[in-house]
């Protein structure tokens, strides 16, 4: 258990500051702080307009699947 711990801290360690690090990196600003402050707010941007998509697309899924609970025996009987 202590293995998949750490390996779950790794992953979402390496999804927040490899994205930071690369914007940083890609940032046209002068001062250290700015080029934080800069890429931070560029994924930001960019994860919640991909967040937004998803939720919208699940939602979509959720309201246009009218038997979503039905058991799977219970579908194959209306074909």
């Amino acid at each position: 258990m202590h293995i998949l711990k750490n390996l779950s801290e790794t992953i979402s360690l390496s999804r927040a500051v490899v994205p930071i690090l690369q914007g940083y990196e890609d940032a046209g600003d002068f001062t250290v702080a700015e080029r934080l402050k800069t890429s931070v707010h560029v994924n930001l941007v960019f994860y919640l307009c991909v967040g937004s998509i998803g939720l919208f697309g699940l939602i979509l899924l959720i309201v246009l699947r009218k038997d979503w609970f039905v058991p799977l025996p219970a579908k194959l009987n209306v074909l």
